[in-house]
């Protein structure tokens, strides 16, 4: 299952729409899944340290007439930046396939912990599996988490704090 597929599952949860919700995608890429979230009326901020992606989906967004926030951010700035952008809303951050490395699975755990201490959930989906252990067990060391689960559970319980990987999808 990809994750726009679960962010739609989540939506299926909640009257059919992600409304009042602020989804940020971190490494957004072509923004599938920000485009996704947008069409299903979340407030989206879609980041990439690649410009060029950043404009490629702002013209996608525009021709399919949603709203998506593009900023270019990497994985080596603090996420607090961005929390601000979602105060007041419930928030989710999403991340597809951008464990690549050791570097990249031990900084994205370190968003994703900052994120959840701010009391938003992840998503994180990795096709490769390579460097998921390592983003898993790093993320656990950095914050200890009452809820680890595939995502399809943190869909049916989107209520339960954490974030989620799945196959690799997980939610914590």
């Amino acid at each position: 299952q990809s994750l726009s597929s679960e962010l739609v599952r989540l939506s299926k949860k909640r009257s059919g729409n992600l409304e009042g919700m602020c989804v940020l995608e971190i490494g957004c890429g072509s923004g599938l899944c920000s485009l996704t979230a947008a069409m299903l009326g979340a407030k989206v901020i879609a980041t990439d340290p690649n410009e060029q992606a950043l404009q490629l989906l702002a013209a996608s967004a525009d021709s399919h007439k949603v709203s998506v926030d593009t900023r270019p951010w990497s994985l080596h700035q603090p996420f607090d930046q961005l929390a601000t952008e979602c105060a007041g809303r419930e928030t989710i951050v999403i991340a597809s396939d951008i464990l690549y490395s050791e570097e990249l699975a031990e900084l994205l755990a370190a968003r994703v912990a900052e994120a959840c201490s701010f009391g938003a959930k992840a998503i994180v989906a990795d096709s490769i599996g390579l460097y998921s252990p390592l983003f898993c067990t790093t993320l656990l060391k950095i914050r200890t988490l009452s809820h680890v689960s595939t995502s399809r559970d943190v869909v049916q319980q989107f209520s339960a704090p954490g974030v989620s990987t799945k196959a690799s999808t997980r939610v914590w």
